[in-house]
């Protein structure tokens, strides 16, 4: 449950970015943050299969790390005194841990699927009052399916902000 209410609770970002408090990628924090919430509330809560997977234990390493850095580095940031060393250590952990955090991500996408796909969950078949159909397989699978074409924008974005902050300081 702490899990599922701090990854929710990272809504607030994509709000923070989207009313200008912090100056970041809309499009981007939006992505990121929601592939969490998929993750979490639609795969690791929801099936018995997913929180089995050799995937878990990489993601929660990945998203721990990440997130006492992140979160330091904004509270700092909040009193005007960010050390040098955890500037570094934001913009330079992820070069690790954005891997490990998605392939951990992936692992428990794929450890969902057999029971999703059997068990049919959230699923909605014809017929119906509503004359629609949903397959929430099928939903997941067009999720992995973006990884491979967000994840490199997403990393080579954190590699400019790196350059920005750390290589080419202004």
């Amino acid at each position: 449950t702490t899990l599922l209410l701090f990854q929710n609770a990272a809504l607030l970002e994509v709000l923070n970015v989207a009313l200008g408090f912090v100056r970041s990628n809309l499009g981007l924090t939006f992505v990121q943050v929601m592939s969490r919430v998929v993750v979490v509330c639609g795969v690791l809560w929801a099936t018995p299969t997913a929180p089995l997977s050799y995937g878990l234990p990489l993601l929660l390493i990945a998203w721990s790390i990440t997130e006492v850095i992140r979160y330091s580095f904004y509270a700092l940031n909040l009193i005007g005194t960010v050390p040098y060393f955890l500037i570094w250590c934001r913009y330079t952990f992820f070069y690790a841990l954005y891997p490990i955090g998605v392939s951990g991500e992936l692992l428990c996408l794929f450890a969902a699927q057999s029971f999703i796909s059997q068990s049919k969950q959230w699923t909605i078949e014809f017929p119906n009052c509503l004359n629609f159909t949903f397959s929430y397989h099928y939903f997941l699978l067009g999720i992995m399916a973006t990884y491979p074409f967000l994840f490199p924008k997403l990393y080579l974005y954190m590699i400019d902000q790196r350059k920005k902050i750390i290589v080419n300081p202004k």
